[in-house]
């Protein structure tokens, strides 16, 4: 999407595979850049599951839980089944974490834009972390009123002079920004294609941090690991802050490298 974005104001050159009717009076087509992201990113899956059949490494699709420290059960929609294993490696991914306020189910994540089957139109964006600021970058680009809000700095976590430049050239080129604010609530509009201002828009894009994709369901107690859930993520108690352990959570590991050099916030 950040490249549909900016070969509207750049190229003319394969402009109309990307859903560029006419660079020069900025029409662009939401549907068929869609299609093209939505059939690049099913041929990216097809490609993992080829190369790990190459490897012939086994796959399965479904949801799972643990029934001991070295078995878990798992299930999709026709059948079912349990592995054993020496050790595991929990890599479930996140999923942008949307607050705790009235009106939460209208919103969207940034996850979802690349699904969105007509172009969103007048969009809210809350978030300051780089996923936040290129999406509002992008949807600029293709042409929808765009604003950021903030609730302290844009990109807390990275330089701050940085975060202050991308800001006023984001401006500069037309997007909006409210901060510091956090969002109260919101409403579904009577008349959604009659938009006034900023605080009326069609989807409010949330891109606040991630949490990590599990249930209580899916880390049993087996006795091997103490954890506790806070963000969703795993998190190791012990007085020392080390403790020998039978599992390897991966990016699900609260407080180590991947997750604090990606969980920006807001």
């Amino acid at each position: 999407m950040h490249y549909a974005g900016t070969i509207g104001n750049m190229l003319h050159r394969d402009a109309a595979e990307f859903g560029w009717k006419s660079v020069d009076s900025g029409q662009h087509d939401w549907s068929t850049m869609q299609t093209l992201i939505g059939n690049y990113i099913k041929s990216l899956n097809f490609s993992y599951k080829v190369q790990l059949r190459s490897a012939n490494i086994k796959y399965f699709e479904g949801l799972t839980q643990f029934i001991d420290e070295h078995t878990i059960e798992w299930k999709d929609f026709k059948k079912s089944g349990r592995l054993t294993f020496n050790k595991a490696i929990i890599a479930t991914g996140g999923r942008p974490t949307y607050g705790d306020f009235p009106g939460r189910e209208l919103c969207i994540s940034s996850d979802d834009v690349f699904w969105l089957k007509k172009s969103p139109g007048k969009t809210l964006i809350i978030g300051a972390a780089y996923i936040a600021l290129e999406c509002a970058s992008f949807l600029h680009h293709l042409g929808n009123d765009v604003t950021v809000m903030i609730r302290s700095r844009p990109l807390r976590t990275m330089d701050h002079q940085c975060g202050e430049m991308i800001c006023e050239l984001m401006e500069r080129d037309g997007v909006k920004f409210i901060m510091p604010a956090n969002p109260r609530s919101f409403s579904a509009m009577e008349k959604p294609n009659k938009l006034e201002n900023a605080k009326e828009c069609r989807p409010g894009i949330w891109e606040h941090g991630k949490d990590a994709k599990e249930n209580d369901q899916f880390l049993h107690e087996s006795g091997a690991i103490e954890v506790q859930h806070a963000d969703g993520k795993v998190t190791w108690i012990h007085p020392k802050g080390e403790i020998e352990v039978k599992y390897e959570y991966a990016d699900q590991r609260k407080g180590k490298i991947q997750s604090e050099c990606f969980d920006t916030g807001m």
